[in-house]
């Protein structure tokens, strides 16, 4: 991987992983961040856990054909919200998180992984590290990480 800088004349490509709806949460947050980084090109993931081998024939291409419906709907609101003014891209890839998010980053060619985080959500993450931690931890793309912003209740008045 090489050095690059947002202020010369190479494309700048980020890739930003999708969990689920692009429109509130994580996923937004880190969208939003990346379109105001103004890439040339964002590469946008949506990874779904491998449908287990217990499910076979027709329902096992069910479950595949519905998981990518619903990654393609998610990718295609993104799309839409980013507008025309930045070239998008999408993946959907089967597969274990942290791995596909590697390989997604290397088979894209991206600069940056650009992922939002809560911290610690509970004993799995403090005792397996976080999924944005396994990847800073698997790859030698540059990641860019931004504390999740919480929607906070407002006061009620007494």
């Amino acid at each position: 991987m090489s050095d690059f800088d947002f202020n010369n004349d190479n494309q700048v490509k980020i890739l930003v992983p999708v969990d689920s709806d692009i429109e509130s949460g994580r996923a937004a947050q880190a969208f939003a961040a990346a379109l105001n980084l103004k890439p040339d090109i964002l590469t946008l993931l949506h990874v779904y856990e491998p449908v287990p081998m217990t499910v076979g024939g027709d329902e096992h291409r069910a479950l595949i054909d519905e998981r990518n419906k619903r990654a393609s709907d998610v990718l295609e609101r993104a799309r839409q919200i980013a507008g025309s003014s930045i070239k998008v891209e999408t993946m959907i890839l089967e597969g274990q998180v942290v791995e596909s998010i590697v390989r997604a980053a290397h088979e894209s060619a991206a600069d940056i992984i650009l992922m939002v985080t809560d911290g610690h959500d509970g004993l799995a993450d403090m005792l397996l590290g976080s999924i944005t931690e396994r990847v800073l931890r698997s790859t030698d793309t540059n990641i860019l990480v931004l504390r999740h912003k919480k929607k906070t209740k407002p006061e009620s008045a007494s």
